[in-house]
């Protein structure tokens, strides 16, 4: 039987081999500091080492886990599809309606189809979270995020 944390630590290796051959493209170190290579091959490194430990750790119980036990029923693949296609559909309206008003529009329905009902927390959730990423990235990174009709 394939271990499945072996399978994803090989597969956490070749991403991490390619994050590292492709950052080794970038220009290297100019002037005073880190160049634009150092970040992903760190990262790399970091990565390709979490893989290692992952490969080479014993699992609690060799039988099954309880992870590889569980079974997705029908009604969960419905969820995950309806979840993907309203991701889908957010990035369509984001030019149209903004990013702000499509990402809080998306949360509140991925918090629906994740069977939260308590509304009060999905709003604050939803609207807090989409204003933290909007000044975080348009006003503190100077990042476009995109504008539309309403925002």
């Amino acid at each position: 039987m394939i271990n499945s944390n072996r399978v994803i630590s090989v597969l956490l290796l070749i991403i991490s081999g390619y994050v590292w051959f492709t950052a080794s493209g970038y220009p290297e170190q100019t002037g005073a500091g880190p160049g634009p290579d150092f970040f992903p091959q760190m990262a790399a490194i970091v990565l390709a080492l979490l893989a290692f430990i992952l490969f080479f750790q014993k699992a609690e119980n060799e039988e099954a886990s309880e992870i590889d036990k569980m079974a997705f029923t029908k009604q969960d693949i419905n969820r995950y599809i309806l979840i993907f296609i309203a991701f889908i559909i957010f990035i369509i309206i984001s030019p149209f309606v903004g990013f702000f008003v499509s990402a809080t529009l998306f949360i509140i329905a991925w918090m629906f189809l994740m069977k939260e009902r308590n509304w009060k927390f999905v709003l604050i959730l939803s609207i807090g979270f989409s204003l933290v990423i909007t000044v975080v990235f348009e006003f503190l990174l100077g990042v476009p995020i995109p504008h539309g009709f309403l925002y």
